[in-house]
């Protein structure tokens, strides 16, 4: 995803960046920790009662680990069309 939010300390007044994530129940830390394994980048952390998210923020992560995963791997729904 691309956030963007007012920044007042910013000199357009707007900051800018980019963010992969994958949000599972608590149950799937193992899962979440493999994923985090895989990919070799990003922070593991509750964000809710019973959530976990996987986060990758680092736009060299995301350019040389996650974005050429999806290029090999395309997905097979709509978030394919959102990947690109």
């Amino acid at each position: 995803m691309v956030i963007i939010q007012k920044d007042p300390v910013s000199k357009i007044g707007w900051k800018v960046y980019a963010r992969f994530t994958i949000n599972l129940h608590k149950k799937d830390i193992a899962l979440m920790e493999h994923i985090k394994s895989y990919f070799g980048v990003g922070n593991i952390s509750k964000e809710y009662k019973d959530i976990v998210q996987y986060r990758v923020t680092s736009l060299k992560a995301l350019t040389n680990a996650i974005i050429p995963h999806f290029d090999k791997y395309p997905l097979i729904t709509q978030k394919n069309a959102d990947f690109i």
